[in-house]
């Protein structure tokens, strides 16, 4: 819908249409064709009444359908049915990458049709990215525009709160650290704010990142979940810093990405693959660094040395000062 004068108008073509038939968002089972041709029209529509429209093409799960979409418009521009450059119709991309029952650190066995040979989610993305540009719409902003893990109890492997907030903060890692660096993805959105239950056997009504809005005895009134902690401290952090360098520890698991930001100390961003964790150490050349955990608690390292000993485990941790080095201590 349109925003206020002088903003951004973003409008979204269909969402989620490579829904199966029968479900919400695509009753009848229409094809990637039927979305092209629809995209088109509603495009053209859109940019009549107003030129500086912003469409948000997809919102789908799956690679291939992105592919299958781009085509079709192509079709369409070929044969006289569309006049508009293909960008026009590609400015951004919704993609809603759901792995419900997965680790994001290691998305290697549910649904083969949204993986494509993509072992993590920031492969799906690097992949979907390479769709766009083979199609020469390297210009195409990238969205994740929904994901979650949810703490319910039907998941195939139970999710407390705990380890949803970990499910969540990795792949926001990979997007925000890892994807950034390559710009991947544009922007990051969780599925659902608040959660709209209290009820734990229903799945995607528990996957926001703010308590239900009720009193129901147990339940604090829209209460910040660890998620939102997690989430709210990445971005606290990262706000306004700009890549800068990173390495892979020798072990083959670990990894340490440093970020800049004029006027403000460097910022490390640093985690481990491994479930039971590791030990790392690293050169830094300062006496001194401010080590945030997720969640945001932090606390004062010192080093005579410069040389930081760490354990690094699939939760981040954060390094923050005016470092003079970057480099691991075998």
């Amino acid at each position: 819908m349109p925003k206020e004068s002088g903003e951004s108008r973003y409008y979204e073509i269909w969402n989620e249409f490579d829904s199966g038939a029968g479900t919400t968002f695509n009753m009848n089972g229409e094809s990637w064709n039927k979305y092209g041709d629809l995209l088109v029209k509603a495009a053209d529509a859109i940019y009549e009444k107003d030129s500086d429209a912003e469409i948000v093409a997809m919102s789908a799960r799956f690679i291939n359908t992105n592919a299958l979409a781009i085509g079709r418009v192509k079709e369409l521009i070929a044969n006289g049915s569309a006049n508009r450059p293909l960008a026009d119709y590609f400015k951004n991309a919704s993609i809603h990458p759901y792995h419900w029952n997965d680790n994001p650190m290691a998305l290697k066995t549910v649904n083969e049709q949204a993986l494509q040979n993509a072992d993590t989610l920031y492969d799906h993305m690097a992949i979907l990215k390479n769709v766009y540009t083979q199609n020469g719409l390297d210009d195409t902003k990238l969205w994740i525009s929904e994901i979650a893990w949810s703490p319910h109890f039907i998941s195939k492997f139970y999710l407390d709160d705990i380890k949803a907030a970990q499910q969540l903060q990795e792949p926001q890692r990979e997007q925000r650290v890892m994807a950034k660096k390559n710009n991947i993805t544009e922007k990051f959105l969780s599925y659902l704010f608040a959660r709209q239950t209290t009820a734990r056997i229903d799945r995607d009504k528990n996957c926001g990142i703010l308590k239900y809005n009720k009193d129901t005895g147990n339940n604090v009134p829209l209460a910040a979940t660890s998620a939102y902690l997690a989430v709210a401290n990445m971005n606290a952090l990262m706000t306004g810093r700009t890549y800068a360098e990173d390495f892979m520890f020798a072990s083959g698991t670990a990894t340490a990405y440093k970020y800049t930001k004029e006027n403000s100390p460097d910022l490390l961003i640093l985690w481990s693959t491994k479930e039971e964790g590791e030990s790392v150490s690293i050169r830094l050349g300062v006496n001194s660094v401010t080590r945030y955990d997720e969640y945001g608690n932090a606390r004062t390292l010192t080093s005579k040395n410069g040389i930081y000993s760490l354990t690094l485990t699939q939760s981040t941790v954060y390094l923050e000062g005016n470092f003079t080095s970057f480099a691991e201590v075998n």
